[in-house]
Formats: C-alpha cells, sequence, structure tokens
C-alpha cells in the first residue's frame, strides 16, 4: 500500500493498540503522536486494551500514577511501577496465547525489545511499542512526530479540529486522513478553509483464526493478531486495499 502523498494522521499513543492505528500508520507518510492535548480522566486506551483469553476478551491494564491534579498532558503520565507490572502483562499473555502458532517469535519480541521497565513516562513506552511494532513489519517510511517537538504546539490552547488542523498546518500535511471516531466533533469546513484535504479511513477489521475463539472478536490489541498471524501474516493485512 502506498501512502497518500503529503499525508499525515494523528493520533494518540495508545497502549499496545489495535490493528485500525496501525492500519492508519500504513497509509500516511507522517504520523504525528498528539501528546499535547490532556490526558483523559478516569479509565483510558492509554494504558489498557483487550486480548483474548481462553476464548474471551479480557482486559489488561498498564497502571499509571495518579497526578492529582487536573489538565495532565499525555506526555507527562508516569506509570506506576513499570519494572513490576510488565512482567505480570507478559504473564497473562503468555497465558493467553502459549499455544498459538507466533507465540515464540512474538513473545520473544517483547521481551527483548518492548521492556516498560526501562521507561517512566506511559507516553514513551507506548509510542515506542507502536515504532518497533511497525519497524518489524517492516515499514519504514512512514516518519514519526511528537506534537510536543513544536513549541508552539505545545503552550496551544487550541482543541478539537482547531488544533488538528494547527497540527496539519505546522507539519505541512495537506492530506489528512482521520479514523471514523473522530466524526462527532470533526468540523470539515476548517479542513477546507486552511487548505487541508480531509479522508476517512474506513478502516474493515480483517479476519483470521483467532486461538480458542468460537467466533471472531475484533477491535483486540494488535498482539492477537501478530500471535496469531505473525509479523508478516500482519504486514499482508495492513497492505491490503480494504
Amino acid at each position: 500500500m502506498d501512502a497518500i502523498i503529503n499525508s499525515g494522521a494523528i493520533h494518540s499513543p495508545n497502549f499496545l493498540p489495535w490493528l485500525g492505528t496501525f492500519d492508519k500508520i500504513f497509509r500516511v507518510e507522517k504520523f504525528i503522536v498528539m501528546d499535547v492535548a490532556q490526558y483523559p480522566l478516569g479509565k483510558s486506551w492509554g494504558s489498557r486494551v483487550k486480548i483474548l483469553l481462553n476464548g474471551r476478551p479480557h482486559w489488561i491494564t498498564l497502571p499509571i500514577l495518579k497526578s492529582g491534579r487536573s489538565g495532565q498532558k499525555e506526555y507527562e503520565v508516569e506509570m506506576d511501577n513499570p519494572a513490576y507490572h510488565w512482567p505480570k502483562i507478559l504473564g497473562t499473555l503468555r497465558q493467553a496465547y502459549l499455544k498459538a502458532p507466533h507465540f515464540r517469535d512474538v513473545f520473544e519480541f517483547l521481551s527483548q525489545e518492548c521492556n516498560a521497565g526501562d521507561y517512566t513516562k506511559l507516553y514513551d513506552f507506548n509510542l515506542n511499542f507502536i515504532i518497533k511494532i511497525t519497524r518489524k513489519m517492516g515499514n519504514s517510511s512512514v516518519t514519526f512526530l511528537r506534537a510536543s517537538d513544536n513549541l508552539r504546539l505545545n503552550t496551544t490552547t487550541k482543541i478539537r479540529t482547531e488544533l488538528i488542523v494547527e497540527i496539519c498546518r505546522e507539519f505541512n500535511i495537506r492530506n489528512y486522513l482521520s479514523g471514523e471516531g473522530c466524526l462527532d466533533f470533526l468540523e470539515p469546513q476548517q479542513f477546507v478553509e486552511s487548505n487541508v484535504n480531509l479522508k476517512f479511513q474506513k478502516f474493515e477489521h480483517p479476519l483470521y483464526h483467532q486461538l480458542n475463539a468460537l467466533e471472531f472478536v475484533p477491535g483486540l490489541s494488535i498482539l492477537d493478531a501478530l500471535m496469531n498471524c505473525g509479523f508478516e501474516g500482519v504486514k499482508e493485512m495492513l497492505n491490503k486495499e480494504f
């Protein structure tokens, strides 16, 4: 799949994210990590995701420290003792996928390349996981950029569509790829006024054999697909035109 020219996508760095995130990454030239927005209060995809355990969806969570204040930005959130909790998560993954066809390769990669204990900030671990998985699947062309590295964006007070359009301008994105989850707040006219072409991802979740599942369960961490299909298998899924 060839990326759209002058294209970009913007997304928060979620924890062990689902296939849809990587589909978006594979379709663009620039992937802007939205780390200047406020970290959501309560439960968030930033620190938890679902896998399949004994044929049923199961949450795994990497605990975070409570800051005790509101308005904490994505890049400020710290993990709570990741050196203790990450091995427990690996243990759950072993229990869930030990008999999966590609367990050994994927688990070895996670154990050697994705140790949450090497990080303090949740943002850093999540982003590095996303980058390493992307590169492992052979995509070396997409450029990962942090919104917070831009001084103007790091101090902006804009939100929602205004913030997205401003990021597009700052990173010279002329074709913006959005997921359908933003339909409730996006204002297309603002993109038109800023000469940014708005496109929608329209992701269709691929089907594959899932270990112990009586029927297919979509929306799980990419780890489910990797354990069942391997890095090459998932790469083929993401390179298809849906």
